[in-house]
């Protein structure tokens, strides 16, 4: 009646698949995420064979952005060492790898609550003071970074001073960011005196 499987030709057996696949069951390709935010998925049930069967077509979820989670087992220690008039931020890695942001923030208490220092140029975990940072560095657990320290000073403030004032006395704190904005991390507070 429907005659010999082996006279059908290819492109007769593949026209229904591509016709399947172009029109996508009705959905565009945007659609699959908000069906598994705003609809039951399809039903399935397990057949004796052990096969599933669905009554409708299946859509498969697009994960949506996730915000960044800090990672347990990641643990960082930031230290300042003062040294005469200059402050060196020194960054060890106890547990995990740490993907850290090369910018060294630089925050001063005021009535009880510390706050970014601005004015501060290019503060970088840098290993030292010929070359630049890249956007994100990498230590893994066991590893320490000494970058080059801070002068206390406000303007050009790591290395060399060309354009810089002092910094007004007071308890400052260094800040690291992870690459991904998870975590952050604090240096104990330390005292810049007056120059």
């Amino acid at each position: 009646m429907f005659g010999s499987p082996m006279k059908r030709s290819l492109p007769g057996l593949l026209a229904p698949c591509v016709l399947l696949l172009a029109c996508g069951a009705g959905r565009t390709p945007a659609e699959p995420a908000q069906l598994a935010a705003s609809e039951p998925p399809p039903a399935v049930a397990t057949g004796a064979s052990g096969t599933t069967e669905s009554d409708g077509p299946v859509a498969h979820a697009v994960p949506a952005a996730v915000p960044a989670v800090a990672d347990p087992t990641l643990e960082i220690r930031l230290r300042a060492e003062p040294l005469e008039r200059t402050i060196t931020p020194v960054v060890e890695v106890l547990g995990g790898t740490a993907r850290l942001a090369k910018t060294i923030g630089v925050e001063r208490e005021v009535n009880g609550h510390f706050q970014r220092v601005t004015g501060i140029a290019s503060l970088e975990l840098r290993s030292d003071c010929q070359s630049r940072a890249p956007d994100c560095i990498e230590l893994v657990a066991g590893a320490e970074l000494r970058p080059p320290h801070w002068t206390g000073m406000l303007g050009d403030a790591q290395c060399i001073c060309t354009r810089c004032a002092p910094a007004p006395a007071g308890t400052y704190r260094f800040v690291l960011h992870t690459c991904d904005g998870a975590q952050q991390v604090e240096s104990d507070p330390f005292t810049v005196g007056a120059r």
